[in-house]
């Protein structure tokens, strides 16, 4: 599990980066976290001190008004308020996230209630902004993307939606999922998506993903092997359900949201090339998701590489990154 000790909420002042907040200090408060708050302004204006803690008071007071509504008790954080100035303020994020040992990300989405109505119709409904992209997709730690229509009345985690493709990375995913499964009394529903895409190389298409000999994981699987794999994975013990598709990989994780709305969705992420860490279908999912997204990180596995050793990716360098000041 990624012990979130230190959670980034970058902001705005807007809606959307209000909810990513109040999402946030849920998870703050479950993991004992300390907060950092980040504005990042263009080079020039004002850094906004004084907007930026009468949004973050105004923010806090709908925070704790969440927990006792919830049933659970607020306990003090350590809330730390930072200002910038960058004329990037992905890369600023970025910088940032680095430079402070930060351990997930809470991000605001531009989403919406039409998603549904999208996703029903076969579309790609993009619902990040442009920030949020490049944070989700360069970011080298888990990223909560947290879209718009939850700001004002987040959601209280009681489901929990995991695609599984037995790979190392899902299986870390699959573990963080069990754990905050059990810290929110949440329901764990697990889905395994047979491809039914076209073979590359002699192999069916799957989410990106790689098992721990690097091929691609196996094309076909019964619900004892999901079962069996689940029973395996390391992690807290809670309410769980399995579930077996055939299909597009990102269509049939998006009919999933679409038929069971989750709270949250916990994918794994990386590609193999570079900076971009999200493999196409949790691109996709991210993209089109109604609810909030984790995506957990890991480094592609390699040829030596077994589940049960599996860490989370070690910290990388961003090359072209500008400094913050």
């Amino acid at each position: 599990m990624y012990p979130f000790k230190r959670l980034l909420i970058p902001t705005d002042f807007s809606v959307c980066a209000e909810g990513a907040y109040r999402q946030g200090l849920r998870l703050a408060q479950g993991y004992g976290a300390e907060v950092h708050v980040l504005h990042v302004a263009p080079p020039g204006r004002s850094s906004h001190r004084r907007h930026l803690e009468r949004w973050l008071d105004r923010a806090s007071v709908g925070g704790v008004h969440d927990l006792h509504a919830s049933g659970k008790t607020w306990r003090p954080l350590k809330i730390r308020r930072m200002l910038t100035q960058h004329a990037d303020p992905a890369q600023a994020i970025l910088h940032y996230a680095e430079t402070h040992q930060i351990d997930l990300i809470s991000i605001g989405t531009h989403g919406d209630n039409l998603a549904h109505r999208y996703l029903s119709r076969g579309g790609r409904l993009n619902l990040l902004g442009q920030t949020a992209g490049q944070v989700v997709r360069h970011a080298d730690v888990p990223v909560l993307t947290v879209v718009q229509r939850l700001a004002r009345t987040p959601e209280s985690i009681h489901t929990i939606l995991v695609p599984f493709d037995y790979s190392p990375l899902s299986v870390l995913a699959l573990t963080q999922a069990r754990d905050l499964a059990a810290l929110h009394d949440a329901h764990l529903d697990v889905l395994h998506v047979t491809s039914s895409e076209p073979a590359t190389n002699g192999h069916a298409q799957t989410n990106g993903h790689a098992n721990d000999k690097g091929t691609p994981p196996p094309a076909a699987t019964t619900r004892a092997d999901l079962i069996a794999a689940y029973d395996n994975t390391p992690g807290a013990t809670v309410s769980v359900d399995f579930h077996l598709a055939t299909g597009i990989p990102h269509r049939e994780i998006q009919g999933a949201i679409q038929e069971r709305s989750p709270d949250l969705v916990l994918i794994g992420a990386y590609a193999e090339q570079g900076q971009d860490l999200l493999g196409e279908v949790a691109d996709r999912v991210v993209r089109s998701s109604p609810c909030s997204v984790l995506t957990v990180r890991g480094a592609p596995a390699t040829s030596g590489a077994t589940l049960s050793d599996l860490s989370p990716t070690r910290r990388m360098t961003f090359p072209g990154r500008k400094a913050v000041s």
